[in-house]
């Protein structure tokens, strides 16, 4: 049902972009819904569990979704029965997540699970933005265990740190002293490089593509057209905000085959019923710079505080992903999530 095909993926969210929508462009046809509450079942998720969805992912065989629930709670389910659950997980902060390429071994935070056989280890713990970068590989960054003054976060420190290299295992196998204002961004475990911003005092970050096992930076660049994004096409791109750079140049390029991304049309900080009413999501194709299809954006509330300027809602997008095929979009709510086929 979820062969890979040849099209590079990217899946990212795009505030207040303005393009022509074409609604009658392509359809959505529901694959599967499912109710979590019921899907869901067991001890590690108590009587107060939130079944609302904060995020959702792929993996790299678009056999599995990754379901991550308010409160911290990551569940693993089967794309084609959404009601078997492969594994329970809890996200132990910084948002870390991910496969391996052959999609048999995970990383929640700096724990490290082998799908098949449940065997588990744990990297060290000052290990954060953890990547594979192949496939029996894994990069992590490693902070000063001391929490740094006034709340500062471990990486703008100054001073050197290290990228740390495991393989699955959780045994080290090498180090790299590195500067500790690096913020790994994303990972090419085809390519085994990194994509890293380097935070400094600048309005803008300083974005480098890094081959790590060589221990080398293969090019940096800074300003507003500096390639941001994520990996595509095998790790020969970078693609984000519509446009996609060469990752061994660093220049705008066009590709030569479709790369989907989705992206949401709406005016953050003006949500109303209105505002809601005409937001949009849609799959855009940077090659051609074209909508694929689109459809209408629904919200979700995951919270309410008060202070003295009144009422504060934490509302957003639904989250959503996108297959590794661009063929299929899942999309999470209050409780619920939905596959969608997506038909041009």
């Amino acid at each position: 049902m979820f062969r890979l095909g040849h099209i590079a993926w990217l899946s990212i969210v795009l505030l207040a972009v303005e393009w022509p929508w074409n609604l009658r462009a392509g359809s959505l046809e529901k694959v599967w819904d499912v109710d979590l509450k019921e899907a869901l079942q067991g001890e590690h998720l108590g009587a107060g569990q939130s079944y609302k969805v904060k995020k959702l992912l792929f993996s790299p065989d678009a056999e599995q979704i990754a379901v991550f629930l308010m409160g911290g709670n990551i569940e693993l389910i089967r794309a084609q029965d959404p009601k078997t659950v492969l594994g329970a997980f809890k996200n132990e902060g910084y948002d870390d997540f991910g496969w391996s390429p052959d999609s048999q071994t995970i990383y929640t935070g700096r724990h490290v699970v082998h799908l098949p056989d449940g065997k588990a280890c744990d990297l060290p713990p000052n290990s954060i933005f953890t990547k594979f970068i192949g496939k029996g590989s894994v990069v992590a960054f490693d902070i000063d265990p001391q929490p740094p003054p006034f709340g500062i976060v471990g990486f703008r420190r100054p001073g050197p740190a290290h990228l740390r290299f495991y393989d699955t295992d959780c045994q080290e196998q090498e180090n790299w002293e590195v500067p500790s204002n690096w913020l790994i961004m994303d990972a090419s475990p085809d390519r085994g490089l990194l994509s890293v911003s380097v935070v400094a005092g600048s309005p803008w970050t300083t974005e480098l593509i890094v081959s790590p096992f060589e221990k080398k930076i293969l090019h940096s660049a800074s300003g507003p057209d500096a390639p941001r994004g994520r990996f595509a096409d095998q790790g020969r791109a970078i693609c984000g905000r519509k446009i996609c750079w060469a990752v061994d140049t660093g220049k705008k390029i066009v590709p030569d085959h479709s790369i989907h991304v989705v992206l949401d049309d709406y005016k953050p900080g003006l949500l109303s019923a209105l505002t809601e009413m005409s937001a949009k999501r849609g799959v855009w194709d940077i090659s051609t710079s074209k909508e694929v299809i689109s459809w209408r954006l629904k919200f979700i509330t995951y919270g309410i505080t008060f202070d003295l300027d009144g009422f504060n809602r934490d509302r957003r997008p639904i989250p959503s992903a996108i297959s590794p095929n661009g063929e299929y979009v899942v999309e999470g709510g209050d409780g619920k999530i939905w596959l969608y086929e997506i038909r041009p």
